[in-house]
């Protein structure tokens, strides 16, 4: 069983205006280094650490454009789907600057990035924003889900949750039991999807995002629910974490649905080689 602790709300504030300083300061130093002037990349951001669906708008966007590069973090898993769902178009580094590079020296003119709204290097590229355009000071990144209370650029397209929808899919009966394995930012929103799908979450392992599972977690889980099946993300599946579970294993799959209206919107911000 695991203990919680409640961190007070003026330590989450504290904590929050210190990040708020360390992102201001990195951003100051990150713009004197270096600036990429070039506009012929996406950016797809979000002001929460994770969770917001940047990656699966990265895949969408790249599967109606085949001619973009994807420009994606080293994480071991959201970039290890993305090589399964577009071999030949991943190029990853800590600095999407020098992933946007390598893509050139590839051969591509355009490119779709993961996660770099919070990089001044590429403030001068049209950026597509998912979630929230502010967040209460103690709810920032790390205690909570958001990186920056604003914005710390201009967007071309701000995107709700509202604005697109779900398709899910797994290979089990409805009604089933099953236990949820989740190393995502919000493990616990695959669960509640799983639940209003009509299966029943009888346990969820708790792990970090981009982290491996507790091997001890998983074999008391399995001992204390015999022959319940495991439900894992794409993601961790592209990771291979799957290998340390003995009950059998299913993953659970999910695909962006875009109204023609917002699909056209997004269209219009995709670079076009010259």
């Amino acid at each position: 069983m695991m203990t919680y602790y409640r961190i007070p709300r003026s330590a989450r504030q504290v904590a929050g205006g210190i990040w708020c300083l360390a992102s201001a300061l990195h951003r100051r130093w990150r713009a004197r280094r270096r600036s990429f002037r070039s506009a012929d990349i996406l950016v797809v951001g979000s002001l929460r650490a994770g969770g917001s669906g940047k990656t699966d708008w990265v895949d969408w966007i790249a599967s109606r454009h085949p001619e973009l590069a994807i420009l994606v973090h080293p994480t071991g898993d959201e970039d290890a789907w993305l090589e399964r769902r577009h071999p030949g178009k991943i190029f990853r580094h800590r600095d999407l600057v020098d992933a946007a590079r390598d893509a050139r020296d590839a051969g591509f003119r355009c490119a779709v990035s993961d996660g770099g709204l919070q990089d001044p290097a590429l403030d001068r590229n049209p950026a597509l924003l998912l979630g929230e355009r502010r967040a209460p000071l103690e709810q920032l990144h790390p205690f909570g889900p958001f990186r920056e209370m604003h914005p710390a650029r201009s967007v071309d397209l701000a995107l709700q949750e509202a604005d697109w929808s779900w398709r899910f899919a797994i290979d089990l009966p409805r009604g089933s039991n099953v236990l949820v394995a989740a190393s995502v930012a919000r493990s616990g929103k695959v669960a509640e999807d799983l639940g209003r799908m009509g299966y029943r979450v009888v346990a969820r392992l708790p792990a970090r995002d981009h982290r491996s599972f507790s091997r001890r977690a998983v074999r008391n889980l399995e001992q204390a629910h015999p022959g319940v099946p495991w439900v894992i993300t794409e993601k961790d599946a592209a990771a291979g974490r799957h290998g340390i579970f003995r009950s059998p294993c299913h993953v659970f799959h999910r695909a962006l649905v875009v109204p023609d209206a917002v699909a056209s919107s997004v269209d219009a911000l995709v670079p076009r080689s010259a």
